[in-house]
């Protein structure tokens, strides 16, 4: 399986990401070719992650024909070995059209960060009223310094 780098020439998946990320040069597109796409923000919206200089995976999008072949796992696995740092983000939307994404972030060693769930990556107040959609995400970490990466 080969995953490669978008170089924000071209389309993937038809130019779904060209307008969201062809001019942000603080995250990094990887792909495969017309089955999956993930996102690695170097300097997320997330304000506890962007002030530890914690990476995020965003925007993990694998085409339903193609699920629950690894693809994900890859992604996600690649992204972890190309960062410089200790620590990963990823979140995941708390409604149960995402229960799949959540086991897996669960089984890869994600762990939530403990500042609850967010709302476009904005922390909530106890007694908040959001809407339920995919804006409201749980945060997760995972310590790279517990895995062994391939170098």
């Amino acid at each position: 399986m080969k995953i490669q780098k978008w170089n924000k020439q071209g389309d993937i998946f038809k130019g779904a990401l060209d307008l969201i990320y062809r001019d942000l040069d603080h995250c990094d597109v990887f792909y495969i070719e017309g089955k999956a796409f993930a996102v690695l923000n170097h300097r997320p919206k997330y304000a506890p992650y962007l002030r530890a200089g914690i990476p995020e995976i965003q925007d993990l999008f694998v085409l339903h024909d193609y699920r629950k072949q690894g693809l994900a796992t890859a992604l996600i696995k690649h992204c972890e070995a190309i960062t410089n740092g200790d620590v990963i983000g990823i979140s995941v939307p708390v409604s149960p059209r995402f229960g799949a994404a959540q086991r897996l972030y669960y089984k890869l060693g994600y762990m939530p960060d403990g500042n609850g769930v967010t709302y476009d990556r904005q922390m909530l107040d106890h007694n908040s009223r959001v809407q339920l959609n995919d804006d409201l995400c749980l945060m997760m970490v995972k310590d790279l310094c517990r895995v062994t990466k391939p170098r």
